[in-house]
């Protein structure tokens, strides 16, 4: 495909600003046919239909001039009246109707406007159509469906070596507002719109000036030929948008090393993707030891029964955890544990008689966990939508970034207002990650606002709890990051480093206080699943304590990570793009803002976060970039966590990748920028 499209005009590697139509067929054929009058390949055969339909996977369409002239004949007569643009008529009522259509699904079977032999109009297939969806549901089925064929075949240009940054929209697919607006959305592109949008001459233009010499490159004859109409098309950056994300298929690890289905390569700074595998891949000693305890015993209930793994492994969490916790309860991942740490807090009120003590003080930029309970922990509406409904209601703080508040004064006032605003007596907990992971990476308050925390938990009774489910075991170079901080929680949720990655196993610990209030009320706290403290994950979690302990991977990542902020911060600097560079042991951030101010956030259509991403895995690196910036409370960030066993060398290659990477980001962007 890469040798032929674009009739020879593009080549690997280059910067593709204009896509072509709306509906691009892909050139997957072994004889393929230049089109001239096309940016991208027409498929020539006898029986397009038939051959179309055998191959669904390399065809883009849904034309909706088909739709107008078969089911708009009341639109068409609307527009001969001067009441509006056909297009947009019929597309109105479908524009009411959420994404996804009800459930049904178009899936084009020909695409016919495209090339001339093919004579025909675009045609398809409704799947799970009912008597319930109107004609607006089909309508936003057959807009949809379009649009997700032309990102599959965006999707194969980037794997052919382009670099697809927006769509210009031509011919039929540029007639109707919501068809421009679904595209965007779907691709995760701008969209614009040339003034004239006749397919052939837009096309043959371009093409013949760059096949003449007039213009060196699409890009030169693009602005020399096109204008541009004002109403161009944003991607909705709130709309989940990972059906358009690249997975690599990962068959294969070795410590700090992963290999996909092709055989490439990559380094894992991410520690498998979520933070987890923290002790590296491969380590034969912990699927030993999973391999002994299921010969012995595999499962056993744990609300009713024990079993030995379980007990030792509560014991070993005591010992490294901070001073006063002296109880353990045990879960299958984090979001489990934070919800758990949530029913303990607000358990212990109930077991003291305080009943009215629910509502939660978070602060707005964290991330808990995807269960209802845990998604209410957060400010941060992008990620609520939709869920809203199902949400309780709690209070958020902002960030003591040194955008909003350098010295946590401000968010202590903000507390302040929250508490007299609520009423401490109904506030059953403060909730935080003592240092953040991805919602803000490696951010951790200043002391002041700690130290201010400690004194209203004093005066107000409320409980602290930590979420460590990325910190705990030894992420920052210390058991619990709790260990830095002036205070020490009531109640701590963990999970990631506690598994290694070869287990899914968490934990909620407790301060004495907090059980005593069970021990001498109720004497029971009951809510739990089914594999809770199952014992081959108890067994995993008790040996990678003591691989942590004999290989002293702790103190090693206490003493090397500040070294690796260092040389992650030189091997960046001179990058306006970047702005700060965070680090607690093996858990980094790097924080990126406008270069033209320093300050602002990065517009969000430059897609920062995802050209990190898929840069850093051009250059054979893992990471995890996020962009939060509609949320208002941070921009475009990027988040670097090792596992704790990476050797020197291999820290050393990861910053090298990295710098790469942003490096090219920067020089990507910059155009866009002026």
């Amino acid at each position: 495909m890469a040798a032929t499209l674009g009739a020879g005009v593009f080549a690997p590697g280059e910067v593709c600003d204009v896509v072509g139509t709306a509906e691009p067929v892909c050139a997957a054929s072994a004889t393929p046919r230049e089109d001239p009058t096309m940016l991208v390949e027409c498929h020539p055969h006898a029986d397009p239909d038939g051959w179309l339909l055998e191959n669904p996977g390399f065809v883009s369409g849904g034309n909706l001039r088909w739709w107008r002239d078969q089911f708009g004949q009341p639109e068409r007569q609307a527009e001969s009246r001067g009441e509006g643009d056909a297009y947009d008529l019929l597309a109105a009522p479908a524009a009411q109707i959420e994404p996804g259509a009800g459930g049904l699904v178009f899936l084009p079977c020909m695409q016919g406007a495209m090339a001339p032999e093919w004579n025909g109009a675009a045609r398809g297939v409704f799947y799970g159509l009912t008597l319930a969806h109107t004609r607006a549901h089909l309508t936003r089925a057959l807009l949809e469906g379009s649009a997700f064929a032309l990102r599959d075949i965006l999707q194969a240009m980037r794997d052919a070596g382009l670099d697809v940054r927006r769509l210009t929209i031509v011919g039929g697919g540029a007639k109707g507002a919501l068809w421009r607006q679904i595209k965007a959305d779907v691709t995760g592109l701008p969209v614009r719109v040339p003034s004239s949008v006749e397919t052939t001459a837009t096309g043959a233009a371009v093409l013949a000036a760059v096949g003449s010499g007039v213009c060196k490159t699409v890009a030169e004859a693009v602005k020399s030929f096109v204008s541009y109409r004002p109403d161009g098309h944003e991607p909705d950056l709130s709309r989940p948008l990972e059906l358009d994300r690249r997975y690599p298929v990962v068959v294969r690890g070795e410590g700090s090393w992963v290999e996909d289905s092709t055989g490439r390569r990559y380094l894992d700074a991410m520690s498998g993707g979520s933070m987890a595998a923290t002790l590296g891949h491969g380590r034969r000693e912990l699927i030993d030891v999973a391999r002994a305890q299921a010969r012995d015993l595999t499962y056993v209930h744990n609300e009713r029964l024990t079993n030995p793994v379980r007990e030792q492994l509560a014991a070993d969490l005591v010992e490294v955890a901070p001073p006063g916790m002296t109880r353990v309860r045990f879960t299958t991942g984090g979001a489990e544990s934070n919800e758990l740490a949530l029913q303990l807090a607000r358990s212990y009120h109930v077991e003291r008689g305080e009943t009215k003590r629910w509502q939660v003080i978070s602060p707005a930029q964290a991330y808990h966990g995807p269960t209802m309970a845990t998604l209410a922990l957060t400010g941060r509406p992008g990620l609520q939508r939709p869920f809203g409904p199902y949400l309780s209601t709690h209070r958020h703080i902002p960030p003591s970034t040194w955008r909003f508040d350098p010295s946590g004064q401000g968010a202590l006032q903000a507390l302040d207002k929250v508490l007299e605003e609520v009423g401490p007596e109904n506030i059953s907990a403060y909730f935080c990650e003592p240092i953040s992971a991805a919602a803000l990476p490696a951010y951790s308050p200043p002391a002041r606002f700690w130290e201010g925390l400690a004194e209203r938990r004093e005066r107000h009774g409320f409980l602290i709890c930590f979420d460590e489910v990325v910190t705990g075991i030894g992420r920052t170079g210390h058991w619990f990051a709790a260990e830095k901080l002036p205070l020490v929680p009531d109640v701590i949720a963990t999970a990631k480093g506690l598994g290694a990655g070869y287990a899914a196993i968490g934990a909620v610990l407790c301060r004495d206080h907090v059980y005593q209030a069970f021990a001498r009320g109720s004497r029971q706290f009951t809510p739990g699943h089914t594999w809770d403290g199952a014992p081959v994950s108890c067994a995993v979690g008790r040996r990678v304590i003591e691989v942590l302990r004999e290989e002293r991977i702790i103190e090693r990542v206490r003493e090397k990570g500040p070294k690796l902020r260092d040389e992650l911060e030189a091997a960046l600097s001179g990058i306006p793009l970047v702005r700060e560079v965070r680090g607690h042991g093996f858990l980094l951030g790097v924080e990126y803002v406008d270069p033209r101010d320093g300050r602002s956030f990065l517009p969000p259509e430059l897609g920062v976060a995802r050209r990190v991403d898929l840069t850093a895995m051009d250059h054979g690196l893992i990471v995890l970039s996020t962009m939060p910036t509609g949320d208002g409370f941070a921009g475009d960030q990027t988040l670097f966590a090792p596992p704790l066993t990476t050797t020197d060398a291999e820290l050393t290659q990861m910053v090298e990748r990295f710098a790469a990477t942003i490096r090219a980001v920067a020089d990507g962007i910059a155009p866009e920028l002026r």
